[in-house]
C-alpha cells in the first residue's frame, strides 16, 4: 500500500494516541482507528507491533514506511537529507560488515600474454552499530486531548526540529569527537583543514586544491550567515549563486547552507565516500515516568509526570555514519567576505 499525505504524521499520531491512552496499546489503537481510520498507517502499526521500535524498524515494512514518511516531511530542514538529495551518501546496513577502501585500485594497460599488474589496493572491514538519538517533549494531558488531530502537526514539527538540530550538529561540528558505543564522531572531526587567510576566493581555491575526494560528486556545506555573505559578495567570489533556503552553487559545486554548521567553517565533502546507515525512527509516550529535568543551573530535578498531569512524547532515531579518509576537507577561521572590492577575484 502506498503512502498518503497524512503518513508523515504517523509517529506523532502513535505517540499522541499512546499518551492519551496512558500507555495502553489496545486503547491507543482504538483511538487511532476512530480518528484516522482502520487503514491508517498508525493504526496498522499499533495493530501489528504495539509501537514502532527496533528491531521491528528493520524488519517491518510499515514501520520503515513511517520512518520514510517522517523523513520526507522533514527533508527541507535536515542537513543529511539536503546533502543526500544533491549527491547520495554510500548507504550501508546496520551491524553487517562492509568494505572501506583505503588506497584506491589502479588499472594498467596490459600486453597480450603478459602478466597483469596490480596496485597495492587495500580494504578495511567495518560495521556500524545502531546508535540512538533521543528527543523528549513534555506536554500537559489537557493539551494532548484538546488539540485533537490538528495537534499531530504541531507535535510532528516539534519532534522534527529536535531531531534535525541535534543530528545535524553531531554530523558536521568539528568539535564532536563522538563517544564509543553511544554517538558517532562528526564527519569533520579530524578531517584535513585549511586555515583562512582573509582572501576568501584564494582560501576557497586552496580548500579545493587540498580536497582528496571526487569534485564531480562534492558538495559545499556552510552556515547560513556565511552563505549570505558569499551571496552578497557577488563577483568578488567569481561563480557564486548561494541561497539560504535552497541549494546553490559555489565555484560550480553544489552549496548548502544550514544553521548547524559552525559560523567560521566551510566544509567540502564527497558524500559517495561517507557511509550512512538508514535513518530509522521510533515514537512512544508515557504519563507515568519520572524525568530528570535540568533546572538551568547545571543540576537536575526529578519530576513525576503522573503527579504533574503531564505526558512525555519520545522520538528515537537510529543512525550512524563513517567518513573515509579524504572524504572531507574544512576551511577554518573563515570571516566575512570584503564587499565592494575585487581583491578576492584577483587571487
Amino acid at each position: 500500500m502506498g503512502l498518503t499525505d497524512g503518513d508523515g504524521y504517523t509517529l506523532a499520531r502513535i505517540a499522541r494516541a499512546l499518551a492519551i491512552a496512558r500507555g495502553s496499546v489496545p486503547q491507543a489503537r482504538a483511538y487511532c482507528e476512530a480518528q484516522h481510520g482502520v487503514m491508517a498507517l498508525a493504526t496498522r502499526i499499533l495493530q501489528k507491533a504495539g509501537t514502532v521500535d527496533i528491531p521491528a524498524l528493520g524488519d517491518d515494512a510499515e514501520a520503515a514506511a513511517a520512518s520514510q514518511a517522517f523523513i520526507t516531511l522533514a527533508r527541507a530542514h535536515s542537513l543529511i537529507e539536503s546533502i543526500n538529495a544533491v549527491s547520495a551518501f554510500s548507504t550501508v546496513p546496520f551491524v553487517l560488515p562492509f568494505l572501506v577502501e583505503g588506497e584506491g585500485a589502479v588499472a594498467f594497460w596490459t600486453h597480450e600474454g603478459k602478466p597483469i599488474k596490480t596496485s597495492r589496493e587495500s580494504f578495511t572491514t567495518m560495521r556500524l552499530p545502531a546508535l540512538k538519538l533521543a528527543s523528549l517533549i513534555v506536554l500537559t494531558n489537557e493539551v494532548l486531548r484538546l488539540l485533537g488531530p490538528a495537534g499531530d502537526s504541531a507535535l510532528n514539527r516539534a519532534l522534527q526540529r529536535a531531531a534535525n538540530k541535534t543530528e545535524a550538529q553531531a554530523f558536521i561540528d568539528p568539535a564532536n569527537a563522538g563517544v564509543a558505543g553511544e554517538s558517532p564522531a562528526s564527519i569533520t572531526h579530524g578531517a584535513p583543514s585549511t586555515p583562512a587567510t582573509g582572501n576568501t576566493a584564494a582560501d576557497i581555491r586552496a580548500l579545493i586544491d587540498a580536497f582528496e575526494g571526487d569534485l564531480a560528486s562534492a558538495v559545499f556545506v556552510m552556515g547560513a550567515a556565511t552563505a549570505v555573505s558569499f551571496a552578497l559578495a557577488g563577483a568578488t567570489l567569481g561563480a557564486a549563486d548561494i541561497g539560504v533556503a535552497q541549494v546553490g552553487t559555489l565555484a560550480g559545486i553544489p552549496a548548502i547552507a544550514h544553521s548547524a554548521v559552525p559560523a567560521d567553517a566551510l566544509v567540502l565533502l564527497d558524500p559517495s565516500r561517507i557511509a550512512l546507515t538508514p535513518r530509522l525512527f521510533a515514537s512512544d509516550a508515557s504519563s507515568e515516568a519520572s524525568l530528570e529535568v535540568d533546572d538551568g543551573t547545571g543540576t537536575t530535578v526529578l519530576m513525576s509526570l503522573w503527579q504533574e498531569n503531564l505526558s512525555s512524547v519520545r522520538l528515537l532515531e537510529y543512525v550512524n555514519w563513517f567518513a573515509s579518509d579524504g572524504a572531507v576537507s574544512v576551511l577554518t577561521g573563515i570571516g566575512t567576505v570584503p564587499l565592494g572590492t575585487s581583491k578576492g577575484a584577483k587571487a
